[in-house]
């Protein structure tokens, strides 16, 4: 790839912030407060069941836990897995959370697919 390409394209990290971004818009449109830390549920892919393995011990020393017992293997053999954490979702703190997880999974040969929340009010307390 050439400079050029390099600079109209976005790389993995910056994908993920636009995307990131686009979350973090939704929820400010339904007025969440965007800093009371809840739970943050994230999907990522792995090619196989060990590296899928593997790649849960990492994270638990990052005290994310498993958001779902199960894995489910979708229709082009992909391993899904869904893993969850208590943090904040203000575009600065995501983004540090997505781009440890993007480097994570890759190092396990995986791929991270973006993070949902719910929404919290200033009326709904923590």
């Amino acid at each position: 790839m050439g400079i050029l390409s390099c600079l109209l394209y976005p790389d993995i990290y910056q994908c993920n912030h636009m995307g990131n971004f686009a979350v973090f818009e939704n929820l400010m449109k339904s007025g969440d407060e965007l800093e009371p830390p809840r739970e943050v549920k994230h999907w990522l892919y792995f090619k196989n069941m060990k590296m899928l393995k593997q790649f849960v011990q990492a994270i638990k020393k990052h005290d994310f836990s498993l958001a779902d017992e199960s894995v489910d293997v979708e229709e082009d053999g992909r391993y899904l897995l869904s893993i969850s954490r208590i943090d904040s979702v203000n575009i600065a703190s995501i983004n540090e959370v997505t781009d440890m997880l993007v480097e994570l999974s890759e190092t396990y040969d995986g791929d991270y697919d973006g993070w949902e929340t719910v929404v919290i009010h200033r009326s709904d307390g923590i």
